[in-house]
C-alpha cells in the first residue's frame, strides 16, 4: 500500500512523484474546492431537527437554526 495519501480525494500514492502530480490534475483541485467550502449541515442541526437534543445539552440553540447562528428561527402557523 502506498505511504502517500490525499486527504481531499481518499487516495494513497506508491511515492511523493505521483501524489505531487495528482495535486495539478482538475480531479483534486475540484475537491478541494468542494471540501473548503462550508459544510451542508453539522450533527447539531441533525439532532435538533429530529427532536433529540434535550435542553441541558443545547440552552442556548432555542430559537435559533444550528447552521445560521444567531439569527431567529421564526414559525409561520398558516
Amino acid at each position: 500500500m502506498g505511504q502517500f495519501y490525499c486527504l481531499h480525494c481518499d487516495r494513497y500514492f506508491a511515492n511523493s512523484t505521483v501524489r505531487d502530480e495528482h495535486f495539478k490534475t482538475k480531479r483534486h483541485k475540484k475537491r478541494m474546492k468542494q471540501m473548503s467550502g462550508p459544510a451542508p449541515h453539522t450533527q447539531l442541526d441533525a439532532e435538533l431537527a429530529a427532536g433529540m437534543v434535550g435542553k441541558a445539552r443545547a440552552p442556548d440553540c432555542r430559537g435559533t437554526l444550528g447552521a445560521v447562528e444567531g439569527l431567529p428561527f421564526i414559525f409561520l402557523l398558516m
